[in-house]
């Protein structure tokens, strides 16, 4: 068993809009993260010893929202469970985002 999927657990994600910043906030009634992991969650090869993974999740994660000028923070929540909060900044009002061209096929 994978044990980064809850197979028999609930999963709800949220949008907060804070100020100038906006968050997607995921949290799970599954078993949390193991005492050891939680210093070390956003290092590359890091992982729970039950998981089947390669410990690169949360790290990309990490290493995306910094490149956007954001954040992620993990933990345990108090009523068990796992909670992680990816927030970006808002993009300014007058902000036009270049087109992006998608290729079908073999081209």
């Amino acid at each position: 068993m994978n044990s980064n999927i809850c197979l028999h657990c609930t999963v709800t994600i949220r949008l907060k809009v804070e100020g100038e910043s906006v968050s997607l906030v995921f949290e799970d009634d599954g078993p949390g993260f193991s005492d050891e992991v939680i210093p070390h969650l956003f290092e590359r090869r890091v992982k729970g010893r039950e998981s089947n993974g390669h410990g690169l999740g949360l790290a990309f994660i990490d290493a995306v929202a910094r490149a956007h000028g954001g954040t992620v923070t993990a933990r345990n929540r108090e009523s068990g469970g796992a909670e992680i909060e990816v927030t970006l900044p808002l993009a300014p009002t007058d902000y036009k985002a270049n087109p992006i061209t998608v290729l079908h096929g073999n081209g």
